[in-house]
């Protein structure tokens, strides 16, 4: 029997909060946990949750059912109250930090009956949406992030933390300029565990900050700097799917939420469930993806895309969309890039199958001739499943290292240099005593070097492929 694994999960910035709410909600249902109910209300449906209870059981032990419990959940339950066959509580492990009061507090009125209120870092005084300020005052509230950080390990019970996770947005204050500090947190108290960030990319049809190039260079430094690897979730390509696959004229941000909470649960469903290609250890994503430490960029996808597509498609459909580049939530031109490596994970009515069309698609698909294999395959059986109370037979997601991911670096790096060049909004810095320009000139010059390093990666390969128009 292996001992159990923990994650610690850290929600930065407004964007990391609104995702949370729907990822929780997720997590509640599809490990089959009773949601905690607020003081007055009807209880929950718990024979809803037993039915859930023993879908899982056709495939999994009560062990492992409960193992992958434990490494989202902390069970308050003591020995004794297990004895006496209590309903079981379990607290998400999970960290918001934002700089912005009212996001946050809002969140929590909501949520009081799941998330405690030491699960949240706050400032009333804001970023105003500049990573100058949020570094700032991140950096005074490091001691602070830390003695909660500690407070929630003791409290949770985490005694052997596998993999922290961090979801925020590049363009924002927090989502910027808190990164340095958590990262700084993190890596101090546990420097051998490894760090995967959900980094949400500015899109530039729904931006109302000027500024967002500038933070966005800053956090993708940090980034490179800090995380053992980064998912790149491109706003404008995950706009410009929705409105595809759902017919929706105009997406808000609730639209493009609910994707991107998707994507994240189900690539650390992935960690969880036993079976899947990374279960064993989470330190294989960073192996088999990251081969140099500038190389940690990752392109994402999932299939199917459109929630009522769930009970419809075969294994045929979806391997079929999964391998699609167009499908990708990055805007990135795949005709000049080269893979590096990917994974591709499978839940649900699955077998062995499945492996033979993405096969055949790999002969399609121009790997860098130094990678041994380029392809992992994972599959998570399950028989029934549900997400937001819909029937989901099957489900896929893919995890790709391509060159490509530097077109989005591109198009940040233009809009950047148009201001910078002019030192557009400097002012604004400058009350920070903080140097922007050097700051900026030495991130920017990272990412040029990062993205250049990807580009000799490229040039190694000849293979000829025939791209999709």
């Amino acid at each position: 029997m292996t001992e159990a694994k923990d994650l610690l999960l850290v929600w930065i910035g407004q964007a990391g909060v609104n995702i949370a709410e729907r990822f929780w909600a997720y997590a509640y249902e599809t490990l089959g946990i009773p949601v905690p109910i607020k003081t007055g209300e009807i209880p929950a449906d718990i024979d809803k949750m037993l039915d859930k209870k023993l879908e899982m059981t056709e495939f999994y032990t009560e062990y492992e059912i409960e193992e992958a419990r434990r490494m989202f959940f902390y069970n308050l339950l003591d020995d004794k109250d297990r004895a006496s066959n209590k309903q079981k509580k379990y607290i998400p492990r999970s960290i918001f930090i934002d700089l912005e009061a009212q996001p946050v507090r809002s969140f929590h009125e909501r949520n009081s009956h799941i998330f405690p209120k030491d699960d949240f870092i706050y400032n009333t005084f804001g970023s105003h949406s500049m990573w100058a300020r949020a570094k700032r005052i991140g950096t005074n509230l490091k001691p602070y992030i830390l003695d909660r950080i500690q407070s929630l390990i003791q409290m949770r019970a985490i005694q052997n933390l596998e993999g922290i996770i961090i979801i925020h947005a590049t363009g924002g204050g927090a989502g910027s300029g808190l990164l340095d500090s958590v990262f700084e947190v993190l890596q101090d108290k546990f420097p051998k565990v490894p760090t995967l960030t959900f980094s949400i990319f500015p899109s530039r049809k729904l931006s109302g900050n000027v500024i967002e190039a500038y933070n966005t260079i800053y956090a993708a430094n940090s980034l490179l700097a800090n995380a053992s690897a980064t998912v790149l979730l491109d706003n404008d390509k995950i706009i410009n799917l929705v409105k595809e696959k759902y017919k929706i004229e105009s997406p808000t941000y609730e639209d493009i939420n609910m994707i991107i909470s998707r994507l994240i649960f189900s690539v650390i469903m992935q960690i969880a469930m036993p079976g899947a290609i990374i279960r064993a250890d989470f330190n294989k994503l960073f192996t088999n993806l990251v081969p140099y430490k500038y190389m940690k960029f990752l392109l994402a996808g999932i299939a199917p895309f459109k929630f009522d597509e769930f009970s419809q498609n075969s294994t045929e459909d979806l391997v079929k969309e999964l391998t699609d580049e167009q499908n990708y939530m990055a805007d990135v031109n795949f005709g000049t890039g080269k893979y590096v490596s990917t994974m591709y994970f499978f839940m649900g009515k699955l077998g062995p199958e499945v492996k033979t069309p993405l096969r055949i698609a790999k002969e399609n698909m121009d790997f860098m001739p130094w990678i041994p294999t380029g392809m992992f395959i994972g599959i998570t059986p399950r028989e029934k499943m549900t997400l937001d109370g819909m029937p989901l037979l099957r489900q896929g997601i893919v995890l790709a290292n391509n060159s490509a991911m530097r077109f989005i670096f591109q198009r940040t790096m233009a809009q950047f240099q148009v201001m910078f060049n002019k030192g557009a909004f400097m002012h604004h810095f400058q009350k920070e005593n903080i140097d922007a320009e050097k700051e900026l000139k030495q991130a920017a010059a990272n990412i040029t070097r990062m993205m250049k390093f990807y580009e000799i990666a490229e040039k190694s390969t000849t293979k000829k492929r025939t791209v999709k128009s």
